[in-house]
């Protein structure tokens, strides 16, 4: 059982408004973690344009989830790659990516406290 504002970083999430909505009906203190699987096809475009800027995290899920352009040169993502999904993100968005990327970073620091 977890409290309601238990904090919680919902990784590798592919999900819709509608999943969004169902884990924040109770949990008041989660975010959604975003890899370059964002870079490679549209379909979580609607996901990330319409949740709140605080609510979301990137990761690269290493070794998994390569960056579609950088695929060419490595089969395997690492923590470096984190760019290209503050980069879609802002992309989506259309804020600048040192805004996405100080407040992704911002939210980081609030589930994890680092």
């Amino acid at each position: 059982y977890l409290e309601p504002n238990h904090k919680i970083h919902l990784h590798c999430f592919v999900g819709t408004m509608d999943d969004v909505e169902l884990f924040t009906s109770y949990f008041t203190e989660i975010k959604f973690g975003f890899t370059p699987i964002i870079t490679r096809n549209n379909f979580l475009d609607t996901t990330i344009q319409q949740l709140e800027l605080t609510q979301i995290l990137s990761e690269t899920d290493s070794p998994y989830f390569t960056p579609e352009e950088l695929s060419i040169f490595s089969r395997c993502a690492h923590p470096g790659m984190v760019y290209s999904v503050v980069e879609t993100v802002a992309q989506l968005r259309h804020l600048p990516i040192m805004d996405v990327a100080c407040q992704l970073r911002e939210n980081a620091r609030h589930i994890y406290g680092v």
